[in-house]
């Protein structure tokens, strides 16, 4: 369970928001534009349906689900590393949301 709390946020952020994200908005959006970048609604959508792998061992329900639910975590994620230009923040973050999902549902078993 830590490994799916840490490495696995660690992972999906270096990889969504600290290359595809930034690659993206390097080639859709203006360099000093603000407010929501083309490139990370794109990463943010892909991030969610990357999730999609989760039909291995889940319903329907619950993988669409999920898909949902990460692209919308995606975008907040990818909007807090535009604007901090610093991925440890949207790391920590995942992890967070990461440690609770796992938690969360063991907590309530007991």
């Amino acid at each position: 369970m830590p490994f799916q709390a840490i490495v696995v946020g660690l992972a999906e952020d270096l990889l969504w928001r600290g290359l595809i994200q930034p690659a993206l908005n390097a080639v859709l959006s203006p360099p000093r534009r603000k407010g929501l970048r083309l490139g990370t609604v794109l990463a943010s959508i892909g991030f969610g349906v990357s999730h999609l792998v989760n039909l291995t061992h889940q319903p329907v329900s619950a993988a669409l689900e999920q898909v949902v639910f990460a692209t919308a975590v995606g975008l907040v994620l990818g909007c807090r590393y535009d604007t901090s230009v610093n991925l440890w923040g949207a790391v920590i973050l995942h992890n967070a949301l990461e440690a609770m999902a796992v938690a969360v549902p063991l907590l309530l078993v007991r």
